[in-house]
């Protein structure tokens, strides 16, 4: 543990920084300038921290005296002045001035890096002793003196041990600070800096030195391609400031200056991989001699390493950057992201995942993966030991009622290795909570609507009836008026007759009668009757695939879901066009046939689209506006669907998908969407049913629709009553029995 003085005048600091610093450093406390000098001279000391001002004494000649006792030692000054006194402070060997008021964790972080610094000087110092006492020099044939060959051996094993220590500080700034002051010590030299290539910039700054003025420091940058950079990059060898006077060339001058800026007398290149990383540049010796080659061979293994540390220390920060991103993003998205190894073990999560699990931060890292829920660990399990992925997988929590999306993946390594698994998901109960709110919304609307449709379309027949019944009795003499009161009330009244007609087929269950038959009959049926085609100039092509088998379907049912659409386009086509309907196998599944009516008509706006089925909704076409809201149902009675595509100007396209096969068993309510009837019954004859079964049936039913008095309990029993009603009908026609033999006919089969 190192030895930290600490000179300070007022108690409440010595006991502040004793808080601070009493675990990391043997503290040697001195109120006054006298009891700093004593512990100097009698004690070892290895760092000194000054407060301002000590004693009444000026601070830089309390400096100037421990460099006098003391020249290697490190001090950190405690500041309270208003001017920046951190230049001057430094020119007189001061490390670091830290202004007031600081923090804990900030004044640790300097003493940190000025034990650092303190230590590596006591190794400089070490070893400069250790070389010299081991070196001597011998004349020469010619009378020069040369160094011992021992002498370069004990510089390089000196060098050699110092650099290798480089390469453990991965941290950056003080990397450089230690090379460079490791260099100036060396070397002997009054300033020293070094030059570090800036990413974004590609020029080179000043990251670390000693000796230089802080002015100088901020301004001096040096071009890549230009001057002393270029010469480096080029030539990549030691440039000597009298090599250029030497041998002059058209880059001298600028490299000159930029040499003259820095105080510079050598210039040493620290390339990686042919890239000149940075750049260390040195001042002139303090003894005054020059540097010999033996110091310049010295330096250039130094600078091997140095560079070797900084690429290092460059890809750690890299590394680090990017881990700290990814740890960033990874804490702010809103998705939940867990991950685990192949024991089960969890090795990652997230804030939000913690959040949505209710798990403390910390307390699940490194444990089972039961420990984020049964049906959390079971989804990942089973991602892990059956190579399943789930995507969009919804599941519920148990006990707190939050719906969950879930997705998973397997984690791979770069050999393709399973390494774990990972999910992500994410909370959808405001979702879900949000989608119940519109459904409601757009359910209420849809109701409005529809009550505004049948009231404009009731309204106008309604209009004349009334007129023509309150004229009745005053003009009942009148022929005339009896004529056109027939007329006009037969025609109303047909027409209330048809809306009523066209509510009933909306509203009402549908019943199948099911038969397997060609889908290209039916189609013709729609098109047989060309009174309209042919008034309106409308041309039909047809485009049918021969592979299409037959399918089961309600032949009567689709073709009134196929006039209607017909009769879509036709409406489209004031002025004439072509509706051209195309027949095939799905070729995105199999097991579908599509049927393509498509028109050259004016085209549906992509606002309108969605409320193409939306009952009433005419425009821009004519009618009651209830011929293609009960197409779509009939189509999704039979298990398909539509699909709309138009393009405003050019026409529209209604693609019907149909199942090739219809497996009777699977029709459940909520496949059937209709929003007169949430949920319309699909019922089929029973055909294998006896007379009697089937009048056992009806009558119970009958009762159960008599007895049952709630509303929502009666639409199903009435829709029931109506199926069995209808297959007792089936029965007796079949059998060729009127309805008033009906209980003859039981008793008999009984």
């Amino acid at each position: 543990m190192d030895n930290l003085l600490i000179v300070t005048q007022e108690k409440g600091a010595r006991e502040s920084l004793k808080t601070i610093l009493k675990n990391r450093f043997l503290l040697l406390v001195a109120e006054n300038k006298e009891e700093a000098l004593t512990i100097l001279r009698e004690k070892p000391v290895d760092l000194a921290l000054l407060d301002t001002p000590a004693s009444g004494t000026d601070i830089s000649t309390l400096v100037v005296e421990i460099k006098k006792i003391k020249d290697e030692l490190v001090i950190v000054i405690l500041s309270a002045f208003k001017e920046d006194v951190s230049e001057k402070l430094k020119n007189k060997g001061v490390y670091e001035v830290v202004n007031k008021p600081f923090s804990g964790k900030e004044l640790l972080n300097v003493i940190s890096k000025a034990q650092e610094k303190s230590g590596l000087l006591r190794e400089l110092k070490f070893l400069r002793a250790w070389v010299e006492k081991r070196s001597r020099f011998v004349p020469d044939k010619s009378g020069k003196e040369e160094p011992d060959p021992r002498t370069s051996y004990y510089y390089q094993e000196a060098i050699r041990k110092f650099s290798k220590s480089l390469t453990y500080v991965l941290d950056l700034p003080r990397l450089l600070d230690s090379i460079v002051t490791a260099v100036a010590e060396i070397s002997e030299v009054n300033r020293a800096s070094i030059l570090l290539k800036e990413q974004k910039t590609s020029a080179y700054r000043i990251k670390a030195s000693t000796g230089l003025r802080e002015n100088v420091v901020k301004e001096i940058k040096l071009k890549e391609g230009e001057g002393v950079a270029a010469w480096l990059q080029k030539e990549d060898r030691v440039l000597r400031k009298e090599d250029l006077r030497e041998e002059p060339f058209p880059e001298q001058i600028l490299m000159m200056r930029e040499l003259d800026m820095l105080g510079a007398h050598l210039c040493l290149p620290l390339s990686t991989q042919g890239n000149l990383i940075a750049i260390i540049s040195l001042g002139r010796k303090i003894t005054g001699d020059k540097f010999t080659s033996e110091d310049i061979r010295l330096l250039v293994t130094m600078a091997g390493y140095a560079a070797a540390a900084i690429h290092n220390s460059l890809l750690y920060q890299e590394i680090t950057f990017w881990k700290n991103y990814q740890q960033i993003i990874m804490e702010n998205i809103p998705t939940g992201v867990i991950t685990m190894n192949n024991e089960g073990k969890i090795t990652t999560i997230n804030k939000a995942g913690r959040e949505i699990l209710k798990l403390e931060e910390g307390e699940i890292i490194g444990e089972d993966i039961q420990r984020a829920g049964s049906i959390i660990a079971d989804i990942m399990l089973r991602t892990l030991e059956e190579e399943r992925v789930y995507h969009r997988h919804e599941v519920i929590l148990p006990g707190e009622n939050i719906s969950l999306g879930t997705s998973t993946s397997l984690l791979r390594n770069e050999k393709g290795k399973t390494i774990g698994g990972v999910m992500v998901f994410s909370d959808l109960s405001e979702v879900r909570r949000l989608e119940e709110k519109i459904r409601k919304l757009e359910k209420e609307k849809m109701w409005r609507e529809f009550a505004e449709g049948i009231a404009h379309k009731v309204r106008n027949p309604l209009v004349s009836i009334r007129t023509f019944t309150q004229l009745f009795l005053h003009k009942y003499q009148d022929k005339e008026f009896r004529k056109d009161f027939y007329r006009v009330m037969g025609r109303d009244v047909e027409r209330l007759d048809k809306l009523v007609g066209k509510l009933e087929k909306y509203a009402e269950p549908l019943s199948l009668n099911l038969q397997t038959k060609n889908i290209h009959t039916t189609i013709d049926n729609v098109l047989a009757n060309p009174k309209k085609l042919v008034s309106q100039k409308i041309t039909v092509n047809k485009k049918y695939s021969s592979n299409i088998p037959h399918i089961v379907m309600d032949s009567e049912q689709l073709t009134e879901a196929f006039s209607h659409l017909v009769n879509n386009g036709i409406e489209a086509m004031p002025r004439g066009g072509t509706i051209t309907v195309v027949t095939k196998i799905n070729p995105e599944e199999d097991g579908e046939v599509l049927i393509e009516f498509s028109d050259t008509g004016k085209g549906i706006p992509r606002e309108n689209i969605k409320k193409l089925f939306s009952p009433f909704f005419s425009a821009p076409f004519k009618g009651l506006g209830l011929g293609l809201p009960i197409a779509r149902k009939i189509i999704e009675v039979h298990g398909g669907r539509i699909k709309v595509d138009s393009t405003p100007g050019k026409g529209t396209s209604l693609k019907i998908f149909l199942p090739l096969t219809l497996d009777v068993n699977k029709f459940k309510e909520e496949n059937i969407s209709t929003p007169a009837l949430d949920f319309p019954t699909v019922t089929l004859p029973g055909e294998g049913l006896s007379l009697q079964e089937a009048v056992e049936n009806f009558e119970k039913n009958l009762i159960q629709h008599a007895l049952l008095k709630n509303d929502a309990i009666q639409t199903k029993t009435a829709q029931s009553l109506k199926i069995s009603r209808r297959v007792l009908k089936y029965k007796m026609d079949k059998l060729g029995i009127k309805e008033e033999n009906i209980n003859k006919k039981v008793r008999d089969e009984k």
